[in-house]
C-alpha cells in the first residue's frame, strides 16, 4: 500500500489562528469590494497552514520507518530556532496569481539548513534532491481564475504592512496527506524533536 508523505514545520495554533483572520480580511475584500464569489478562491484551513520542507509524494508504507530514521539524523544537529512569520506574496511572480502565500519577515538561516539537511538525509535512501531553490512560504489559497488572480496580486500590493508573527521551531512532522473531495487531511505520523 502507498501514503502520500511530506515532511513539514508545523505552526502553532495561535499562529495558524492569525493566519485565519489574514484570509478572512483578504476573503471580505475579494467578496464585497471587487464581487468575486466566496468559492472563487480556495482557501487552506488556518489548521492545515504549514511549512513544508520536503513533499515525498506517495510511498510504500514499509518506507515510512526509513523516512523517519532520516529525519531523526537531519534534525540531530539543528537546534530549535525562531522564525518571524510577517508579509504576504504570490507565485508565480510577474504572472497572475496561481498561489497567495505568506511569508517570512526575515531570513532564518537555521531553517534554511534544516531544509537542507532534511533534503540530503532523505536523498540518501533513494528520494531524489530537491533541484529547485527552497521557497519559505505558508499556502492561504489556491486560485484559478485568471482575473482573479491579477486582482489578488494587486490586493496584496496594497495591503499595509502586516504583524508579524513569531513562534519556536523546535521539532518537524511527518504528514501522511489523503486527498478528498472536502480538501486534503493532513495526519501526523511522526514528530521529530531538533538537537536530539
Amino acid at each position: 500500500m502507498t501514503i502520500r508523505c511530506f515532511i513539514a514545520v508545523e505552526l502553532e495554533q495561535a499562529v495558524q489562528q492569525q493566519l485565519g483572520k489574514v484570509q478572512e480580511s483578504l476573503r471580505k475584500q475579494l467578496c464585497k469590494e471587487l464581487g468575486y464569489e466566496p468559492h472563487s478562491i480556495k482557501w487552506v484551513v488556518p489548521e492545515n497552514i504549514h511549512l513544508t520542507l520536503k513533499f515525498l509524494g506517495d510511498i510504500d508504507d514499509s518506507a515510512v520507518g526509513e523516512v523517519c530514521t532520516a529525519v531523526k539524523c537531519a534534525a540531530e544537529g539543528i537546534t530549535p530556532f525562531d522564525i518571524s512569520i510577517g508579509g504576504l506574496g504570490c507565485f508565480p511572480p510577474n504572472k497572475p496569481t496561481r498561489i497567495l502565500w505568506a511569508g517570512l519577515a526575515e531570513p532564518s538561516p537555521s531553517l534554511m539548513q534544516l531544509q537542507k539537511s532534511v533534503d540530503h538525509e532523505l536523498t540518501q535512501i533513494g528520494f531524489p534532491p530537491e533541484h529547485r531553490g527552497f521557497s519559505c512560504h505558508f499556502t492561504l489559497a489556491r486560485i484559478r481564475q485568471l482575473q482573479l488572480g491579477r486582482d489578488v496580486q494587486k490586493l496584496i500590493s496594497e495591503q499595509p504592512p502586516s504583524n508579524t508573527l513569531c513562534q519556536e521551531v523546535a521539532e518537524i512532522t511527518i504528514f501522511q496527506s489523503e486527498l478528498t473531495r472536502q480538501g486534503s487531511i493532513y495526519t501526523p505520523m511522526q514528530h521529530v524533536a531538533l538537537g536530539r
